[in-house]
């Protein structure tokens, strides 16, 4: 089939769900005096029973809603550990508290290298305060970003076109709690229902009894059908669009389900892409061509709806079936080209004494592709619950998670305060660039410093830089007695250098720290020296008296975020 049913197809499929969504022909009680194009969407509709009738009675006893809850648990990859080593594994623990009644929420995260504390993050919430603490980074401090006026955050941050950013984001959106106006939505419902049952006559509609095969068993099922031409696909798209374009009220409807108070897309907005794709379906309709179709089938098996299809005349077809067996559900999508099964996809469902589990699989033979998640629930209760999930890409273990979730634990989550926290959209305009040049100049350095601590071995050669000429690819490899005057003269001038840096960074950071941090400049700031040259391990220092020192970087205080050298020998 040509690009143009491409083009509408989505969208009928879409408008087909809405139509069932609608309820109009959700009839209840005896088939026999039925059209089958009511039948059809009787079916169609069912296709819903297939989630709803799962076994989730397991999923219920693990509600957090409301609650004060607790979750703690480590992720690991066998992936990265090909990549580290063994011995030099990377893993996460976390817990995090949630206390959704006052609105506050606070999580801990350590990143272990090697079974060794590597880098600790904090997290807060207070309603719409949200902030990250990195201690060494951060000196101790939340840098927190508030969910209001968030175009002029972004200003701060120097990004000038702010049109696609909102001024807050609707949060309760996002936890799918926002009330739905429902008498707004049966309305819309009813207009693009009858829109598109007034475009589809009853003989599109047929019914024939087939024997199916699903899972190795033979069912007898009544198959109703729904056929539709490349070109009523495309007045269908046509017509709703159209539609859809001058009707203010859906389009505002569905905005302000989008956006809490200010709107920032617009319904003239809106309404000029909904044009866009109408110019885009009326340049394809030259392509259209009348022997392309589509049919749309379900099958229906002692009341209910064990298959779904959608088959173009090409012979592509994508499958939907659904079984149910015991305490076992399987929901499974599958896409074919002409025979060929290019694309699988299972979810099962597994309930029994030990708890519960959830399996989705993932296989394209085309792509080469078998993606397997599992997710394990065991020891349920109404106050806690055992987690366990593992992802597998081609049979290699991806990423695993081990943990535990408890509920009506004891909250006690700080409030952010201005004596623990930054806030980035209130602070002045001097302590917005000094934070941001601080943690910029900090971050790599306190985690490549924090690598050489746990592993200097992974830096293979690769070490700590900061954009400057001074050299860091050895450690202090010199032998001699170190001379701690000459030695606290350079670090005092290197610190001075790199502190002119990061003043001079916060009002242009399109400056260089070469400019500050150079030889002629740490010259400059040490009154004892003749000569200040940078080695290829560190510095060499000159006394006016002649006597030669030299230094190598000290990759263990690298974390402080100044490069600083272990000490100056005589040589």
């Amino acid at each position: 089939m040509k690009k143009v049913t491409k083009k509408v197809i989505s969208v009928v499929v879409v408008l087909l769900i809405l139509l069932v969504a609608a309820g109009v022909y959700a009839y209840v009680g005896t088939d026999l005096l039925k059209s089958d194009k009511q039948l059809f969407y009787k079916y169609m509709g069912k296709n819903l029973d297939t989630i709803t009738d799962m076994n989730l009675a397991p999923y219920r006893k693990m509600d957090t809603k409301d609650k004060t809850y607790k979750m703690s648990g480590e992720f690991s990859s066998e992936a990265l550990k090909e990549i580290t080593g063994e011995d030099k594994e990377i893993r996460l623990k976390f817990e995090v508290l949630s206390d959704s009644k006052n609105k506050k929420a606070s999580g801990n995260y350590k990143i272990l290298l090697g079974g060794k504390d590597f880098l600790g993050i904090d997290y807060i919430n207070n309603n719409d305060r949200y902030g990250i603490k990195v201690d060494e980074i951060t000196d101790e401090k939340y840098i927190v970003v508030e969910n209001n006026n968030l175009k002029e955050l972004a200003k701060r941050f120097g990004i000038e076109d702010v049109s696609e950013i909102p001024d807050k984001i609707d949060t309760e959106l996002l936890e799918n709690d926002k009330k739905i106006d429902e008498k707004k939505l049966e309305k819309i419902k009813d207009k693009y229902t009858k829109l598109i049952d007034d475009k589809i006559s009853d003989d599109k509609y047929t019914k024939e009894e087939v024997e199916l095969n699903i899972k190795d068993e033979i069912l007898k099922t009544k198959k109703y059908s729904l056929t539709l031409t490349e070109k009523e696909l495309y007045d269908i798209a046509y017509e709703f669009l159209n539609t859809l374009k001058d009707d203010t009220d859906t389009i505002e409807f569905f905005l302000s389900l989008i956006y809490e108070d200010e709107i920032d897309v617009t319904v003239e907005d809106v309404k000029e892409k909904i044009a866009q794709n109408i110019e885009e379906l009326e340049d394809s309709k030259n392509e259209i061509d009348e022997e392309n179709s589509l049919v749309i089938s379900v099958y229906n098996s002692k009341g209910k709806t064990v298959r779904t299809e959608l088959v173009t005349s090409a012979e592509n077809k994508i499958m939907y079936t659904a079984t149910k067996n015991n305490d076992i559900d399987e929901l499974k999508l599958e896409a074919f080209e002409g025979e060929e099964n290019i694309l699988s996809a299972v979810l099962t469902n597994t309930v029994n004494s030990d708890g519960a589990e959830i399996l989705v699989k993932i296989v394209s033979e085309k792509e080469d592709t078998d993606l397997e998640i599992k997710y394990s629930f065991t020891n349920i209760t109404d106050k806690s619950v055992d987690m366990n999930f593992v992802g597998k890409l081609n049979s290699q273990e991806i990423i695993k998670f081990v943990g535990k979730v408890e509920t009506n634990v004891k909250s006690d989550i700080e409030d952010i305060t201005e004596d623990n926290s930054i806030i980035l959209n209130s602070c002045s305009e001097e302590e917005f660039n000094n934070t941001i040049s601080n943690i910029s100049q900090k971050a790599s350095t306190v985690v490549l410093g924090k690598i050489y601590e746990v592993a200097p071995e992974l830096l293979t050669g690769s070490t700590p830089n900061t954009s400057t000429e001074l050299p860091s690819n050895s450690v202090n490899e010199l032998e001699g007695k170190v001379n701690e005057e000459v030695t606290e003269e350079v670090n005092k001038a290197l610190k001075a250098c790199q502190d002119d840096y990061i003043a001079a960074y916060t009002s242009n950071q399109n400056i260089d720290i070469s400019e500050y941090l150079n030889e002629t400049e740490v010259l400059k700031k040490c009154p004892n020296a003749k000569e200040v040259v940078f080695t290829e391990t560190g510095v060499r220092y000159v006394a006016k008296d002649g006597t030669t020192y030299e230094g190598d970087v000290d990759y263990n205080a690298i974390a402080t975020g100044y490069v600083t050298i272990a000490g100056m020998i005589e040589k």
